[in-house]
């Protein structure tokens, strides 16, 4: 991976792109709550760019499959542009109207998840050489995601005070911008005749076609939003508990968040090593084991400790994205890819908002270590469908990646 410098440059935008994203989804509810004093518009914003991203998954996978990368990545970033562009001006009215600012915040979502769907699925495999380069770029995008989720709000939460009525969304114009030059090494490997996916598939044999394809995808899928629900509602939750029942101040809380983001930023950093040794099945299996022994712990351990569970689901999530992604990037048909990619994101995304009602229900009536324990079966099960997903598409077993993790590899005669 040393010696493959468009790939070294893939995860430098992405680097770049992830701070802006992030950046973005700091400041923007924080000019809106500021504007209305309210926190039902940020709710709202919240729920338009799910709904956006979940709904239109799809569409914009089959945009990333049908049309050269390239010109898909400018569309994406100049309808981000646009997006940010007109939300700026509407903050800058003394009573801006939310609808329009969590529409257009839903197509800036929604064209996000385009570019992401065409850099991950259509531009890293080709670039990759081996499964293990593959690997280990996965393991660093995750890496980098999870440290612009530090950077972001911390940087976003001084650029508000100082660049008030959305001025600091002109960084994340800038972060746009960096990206233009970009697109020219997009286009040079959109245009190569031979790539790894190419060549992975000239071998169609060895690859899911028809209902088989699709079977995988849905069980990935579902697994997903189980891992989306354990997380996204635990998170809503802890942050309850922290702050109102057990009255901690703001910066202990907000230390409890970081502390999952860099238990994220090892596990990805892990995860290829981890993924190499043990195998697909083998490293979901060690990081959802991880994942639910500590919540259930901390359903012992109980007091303000029990914010650290949300660490522990960062670890299990980071294992899960790290062998769903790798395995579709490798399995998944090169002309289906995007198409895959949105029926995932599409299943993963949409659930989410509602299981937060279900897990607030449970911690108004058993209390937070319901919530711990509602988290841990829903990693159990994100483990199960997630097995099942991985075999159907690739035919790895967990039994087989065990064992070869143990066995010493055979020598070549």
């Amino acid at each position: 991976m040393r010696q493959n410098r468009p790939l070294q440059l893939a995860l430098a935008s992405m680097a770049i792109y992830a701070a802006g994203a992030q950046l973005l989804s700091f400041a923007l509810p924080w000019y809106v709550m500021k504007s209305t004093e309210s926190l039902a518009p940020m709710a709202l914003i919240w729920g338009v760019q799910t709904f956006a991203i979940g709904l239109s998954g799809i569409g914009l996978g089959w945009v990333a499959d049908r049309y050269p990368a390239a010109r898909v990545g400018l569309g994406a970033i100049v309808v981000q542009g646009i997006a940010i562009m007109v939300i700026m001006r509407g903050l800058q009215f003394p009573d801006p109207s939310v609808i329009g600012l969590a529409a257009w915040s839903g197509v800036w979502a929604a064209a996000s998840s385009l570019y992401g769907l065409m850099t991950d699925f259509k531009i890293v495999p080709r670039l990759a050489r081996s499964e293990s380069e593959l690997t280990w770029a996965n393991g660093l995008f995750g890496s980098l995601w999870s440290g612009s989720a530090i950077a972001g709000p911390a940087l976003g939460g001084a650029l508000v005070v100082l660049m008030p009525d959305g001025a600091a969304l002109w960084i994340v114009l800038g972060t746009l911008a960096l990206m233009l030059p970009w697109l020219s090494v997009i286009r040079d490997v959109s245009s190569t005749s031979k790539n790894q996916g190419e060549r992975q598939d000239a071998e169609p044999t060895k690859r899911p076609v028809g209902r088989t394809l699709w079977l995988a995808i849905i069980l990935l899928g579902i697994a997903a939003a189980l891992a989306n629900i354990g997380t996204g509602s635990l998170s809503t939750v802890t942050t309850y508990y922290l702050g109102h029942t057990l009255n901690l101040p703001g910066p202990t809380v907000g230390a409890l968040f970081a502390v999952g983001a860099v238990a994220q930023v090892i596990a990805s950093l892990g995860g290829p090593l981890v993924y190499q040794r043990w195998g697909a099945q083998g490293t979901r299996f060690l990081y959802t084991i991880f994942g639910i022994i500590a919540l259930v712990v901390l359903i012992r351990v109980g007091s303000w400790w029990a914010g650290l569970g949300f660490a522990a689901t960062e670890v299990a999530v980071s294992g899960f994205n790290l062998v769903s992604r790798t395995v579709r990037q490798q399995w998944v048909p090169s002309p289906l890819r995007g198409w895959a990619a949105g029926v995932y994101r599409t299943i993963a995304v949409l659930p989410a908002p509602l299981s937060a009602v279900v897990l607030l229900s449970a911690d108004h009536h058993w209390g937070y270590e319901s919530v711990l324990l509602l988290a841990a079966v829903a990693f159990g099960l994100n483990w199960i469908l997630a097995s099942r997903g991985i075999y159907v598409l690739s035919g790895q077993t967990l039994r087989a990646d065990l064992r070869r993790s143990v066995e010493p590899p055979c020598k070549e005669l």
